[in-house]
């Protein structure tokens, strides 16, 4: 049984990317988790929330580039 990922190299379907994008660029608030923030396109939805103004709260081991 798969579990419901996307597994490196494979591509995101169209309408959860769109939803994604829809939902951070809408949020007031957005916890980033356990990421490095280098994988594309993933890392560049904090950029949609942060057009918004929204808050961001990483938690991470290391620093990343937001």
């Amino acid at each position: 049984m798969r579990p419901n990922v996307v597994w490196f190299g494979e591509p995101l379907l169209q309408g959860t990317w769109r939803e994604a994008m829809i939902h951070s660029s809408n949020c007031d608030i957005m916890i980033i988790a356990g990421t490095s923030l280098v994988v594309s396109p993933a890392n560049t939805l904090p950029l949609y929330a942060k057009q918004n103004n929204a808050f961001l709260i990483e938690l991470n081991p290391e620093e990343t580039m937001m």
